[in-house]
């Protein structure tokens, strides 16, 4: 069966080479998708992060009563902390937090270096 390779705007197809057709544009919302599933953070990062947006002590309250021992260990014990994941999603709607806050501190939190 061909197979074919698409290599800096060309293709090959096993017996011919040609011109590969142009893509599309990325749009700035599946640019900001892209950012979104790269971006991640470490514990350390996140909780200094938080303490500078002076929501440290409210997150660490609500995960500590939450009783959700899902949370609490990824709050305690979690070495990275990813955009994407259900315990960011659960952490953004119980602050009320909009998905480009919740953005902002994954940028704000991956500058912090110790």
């Amino acid at each position: 069966f061909p197979v074919t390779i698409t290599a800096e705007g060309w293709e090959f197809d096993g017996y011919t080479l040609t011109l590969a057709p142009p893509t599309a544009p990325i749009t700035e919302e599946e640019l900001l998708q892209l950012e979104r599933e790269q971006m991640s953070c470490s514990r350390l990062q996140a909780r200094t992060a938080l303490r500078r947006m002076g929501l440290f002590s409210e997150v660490d309250r609500f995960v500590r009563n939450s009783g959700n021992m899902e949370l609490i260990d990824a709050w305690e014990h979690a070495s990275e902390f990813l955009r994407l994941s259900s315990t960011i999603k659960t952490l953004g709607i119980a602050f009320g937090l909009t998905e480009t806050q919740l953005d902002d501190l994954f940028r704000l939190a991956v500058t912090i270096k110790f």
